[in-house]
């Protein structure tokens, strides 16, 4: 967001300013103010003016005023998907007390970084806000399940789900729990999990747990066994708010899958986010507010499958951690509807932490 502070020709910046009367204003006001070279604030002010520093105002004489200060400057941007939206890019600070001219402002974009440290330290401080369970393999501040992600893109554990006239694929999110899709996903099921060898074996169901909102397409397998297979893990899942905001629009998204040929074969590939608007229009159907669309330009065998999953590589210190963002609903012609998981990591949790 740094450059689109620098490259913006204009800020809005609403405040209770003093009027020209002197009196304080009953409603907000907005003032649109040109966004000024920082020399202009240099030799109008007198003062010096830093790169974390943004100079706006109206050289014919407007600016904001005794009692806007703290308030936002903000600008509009087209995000898609989500539409237009305004966003703030600094904070009013100080200008000339006859308010006629430049002013200084905070450039809010030069501490992203600590403001997204500060909020992700307290996030947890509030009695209302959902707490993650405490054992001892489950996380309070990134993952659902700590033991997740194995070295490397290939170690993560993937299942296979199949009944009376249904099959679909899945993931392991802890040692029993699998995710997967609940359309048309019968209670009396049958899951493999992937061996080193790339064979599946075959585990026993506990349990099916279907989100009661019919239209999340959502299920949780409860297996009757821990899977515990040495350099293969469960694909990590984040339920930190902080860690999901980071990663919810990624607008490239990774998968992978397996197929046991005369050797080894790990396929492995990115997929586009695709707006929702063009693809109801590519696919004559309404997307729902809790799907995605991505686009792959190739079809592996297992890619169009419902359950495959799709997510993002989270850089960390040690290794970077496959995380998984959301599961296949259905496919046409390389355009994939995503099923997104992070709005329901809270019933996962839900479900996990007392099973």
């Amino acid at each position: 967001m740094k450059n689109a502070v620098e490259n913006a020709v204009t800020f809005t910046a609403v405040g209770w300013e003093l009027r020209r009367d002197g009196k304080e204003s009953s409603i907000l006001q907005s003032i649109t103010l040109d966004h000024l070279n920082r020399s202009v604030c240099h030799n109008y002010l007198v003062v010096n003016v830093n790169e974390k520093q943004i100079c706006a105002g109206d050289i014919n004489g407007g600016d904001t005023c005794r009692g806007d200060s703290g308030g936002p400057l903000s600008n509009q941007f087209n995000f898609y998907e989500h539409g237009i939206r305004e966003v703030q890019l600094g904070i009013v600070s100080y200008g000339s007390v006859r308010c006629d001219g430049p002013g200084v402002n905070v450039d809010v974009t030069s501490y992203v970084d600590w403001i997204q440290k500060a909020i992700s330290e307290h996030e947890f401080d509030s009695p209302e806000s959902h707490q993650i369970p405490t054992q001892s393999n489950y996380s309070e501040n990134i993952m659902l399940y700590n033991d997740c992600g194995g070295k490397n893109v290939a170690s993560n554990l993937l299942a296979k789900i199949w009944g009376p006239n249904f099959e679909a694929q899945g993931a392991l999110i802890t040692d029993r729990f699998v995710v997967t899709v609940s359309r048309d996903l019968p209670y009396s099921v049958n899951v493999g999990v992937m061996q080193k060898n790339l064979d599946f074996e075959e585990y026993i169901v506990e349990n099916v747990f279907k989100h009661p909102d019919e239209r999340s397409n959502i299920a949780l397998i409860k297996l009757n066994v821990p899977v515990n297979i040495d350099g293969i893990k469960p694909i990590c899942l984040l339920t930190n708010t902080y860690y999901q905001q980071a990663v919810k629009s990624v607008p490239i998204l990774t998968s992978f899958d397996y197929e046991k040929l005369n050797h080894t074969v790990v396929y492995r590939s990115t997929f586009k986010r695709i707006p929702k608007r063009e693809c109801a229009i590519r696919l004559n159907r309404d997307i729902q507010a809790n799907e995605f669309c991505a686009q792959s330009g190739e079809t592996p065998h297992n890619y169009g499958m419902p359950g495959f999953i799709l997510g993002t590589e989270l850089n960390q210190t040690e290794k970077n951690t496959f995380v998984l963002l959301g599961s296949v609903s259905y496919s046409f012609n390389n355009l994939h509807v995503v099923t997104d998981i992070l709005p329901y990591t809270n019933w996962i949790t839900d479900n996990v932490a007392p099973n």
